[in-house]
């Protein structure tokens, strides 16, 4: 229990956003006197939340009616504040909304991650998590910043003054999601780095057995590859439950970094893409923070994937340098066992299963934003 409340306080900072946000990760069922008050609040959040859903779909079918009044010359600039507007808000009030019916799911994923990080690094986690609350908080203000500079789609009506407080409060609850998702990724790397340490106590199996081993000892290093080899497999069904969760998510982020560095290059060739009625600076000044912040949490996330996915690469490593060195037959069979289970349960992060969350993304990104941005400049040279 002291190792769960060790883990828990350590990432208490998050889940105490996530909870003002309306999105905790942990329904606190363990204390009796505040389950009713929590009923009422979850009540609350659901009805509140989905009230803004439905506002937020009106917001979105406003802007495609809106384009409707639209001459039939429309020029490219109309077209890239109608698409950046639409893409932001449709995608991350469809993430926001469904995360809050996989509260369930949330929890059984950290509490299956406080279970399997054995404790001694909660400062340094704790200290992390400082780190992204502060880094979120800066997102939040920068966002409200932004908000005052208003996304402004021409011929619309008053409405459009709500387009970016709905981004702005969606925005924030998705930007929240991918610190959960890297704060998964973070525990199942330090549960693996456990798991290779362990293995790496026997992973000198050549002097174990190159006198003869005594039948307990061959017992006692069984019974161990047997608890690595469960700890392994809970690790893999945390992350694949993980993946479900976060996949949609994971997508949306990969897609906004995409549309929004596509169309903030493309302003920087036609200011009028950002031009409002206040100050362009100021307005210039925050979207391009917007920008950084989502890619350096994509960053983050597709880094904490790699190091995931090294970790257990390692263990695959040990694993089978071990089976090279034993000769007894028991435990070189539990161990060519737990190769294959390896070999089985890959670590690999992906959105929804359509591209890999791995280094190669960023290639792919940047080959894709050139693409539009030729396409935009073009549509623009033949007005």
């Amino acid at each position: 229990m002291a190792k769960e409340n060790g883990i828990l306080w350590a990432l208490s900072p998050m889940l105490t956003i996530n909870a003002i946000s309306g999105i905790p990760a942990f329904s606190f069922k363990q204390h009796g006197r505040k389950s009713s008050r929590w009923r009422l609040y979850n009540i609350g959040i659901y009805f509140t939340l989905s009230f803004l859903f439905c506002f937020s779909l009106y917001l979105t079918m406003r802007i495609v009616y809106g384009i409707n009044y639209f001459p039939k010359n429309i020029d490219i600039v109309a077209h890239v504040r109608v698409t950046w507007a639409l893409y932001s808000i449709f995608t991350v009030t469809i993430s926001g909304y469904l995360h809050i019916f996989r509260r369930r799911q949330v929890e059984e994923v950290f509490q299956g991650l406080t279970r399997l990080v054995m404790g001694g690094s909660e400062e340094r986690i704790r200290a992390w998590v400082y780190f992204q609350t502060v880094a979120f908080l800066s997102f939040v203000v920068n966002f409200l910043l932004l908000s005052s500079t208003e996304i402004e789609i021409r011929r619309m009506t008053r409405m459009h003054h709500f387009i970016s407080p709905a981004i702005i409060f969606w925005g924030t609850i998705h930007m929240e999601q991918e610190w959960q998702f890297y704060n998964v990724l973070l525990l199942l790397r330090l549960s693996t780095k456990e798991l290779n340490l362990k293995m790496s106590a026997i992973h000198n199996l050549k002097e174990r057995f190159e006198y003869g081993s005594s039948k307990n000892k061959d017992a006692g290093v069984l019974r161990q590859l047997s608890r690595l080899k469960e700890l392994q497999l809970k690790s893999y069904y945390i992350f694949k439950r993980a993946m479900r969760v976060y996949g949609l998510a994971n997508m949306i982020l990969s897609g906004e970094t995409l549309i929004s560095s596509s169309f903030l290059l493309f302003s920087m060739i036609d200011s009028r893409v950002l031009a409002s009625k206040v100050t362009i600076p100021l307005r210039i000044i925050c979207s391009m923070y917007w920008i950084v912040c989502e890619f350096s949490v994509m960053i983050f996330v597709v880094t904490a994937s790699e190091c995931l996915r090294k970790e257990v690469d390692k263990t695959e490593k040990l694993v089978i340098d071990a089976m090279l060195k034993v000769e007894d037959y028991a435990v070189r069979r539990e161990l060519r066992l737990f190769a294959l289970q390896l070999l089985h349960t890959p670590f690999r992060s992906s959105a929804c299963g359509f591209f890999p969350l791995n280094l190669t993304l960023f290639t792919s990104i940047t080959a894709t934003v050139v693409t539009y941005l030729v396409i935009l400049v073009q549509f623009k040279s033949s007005e």
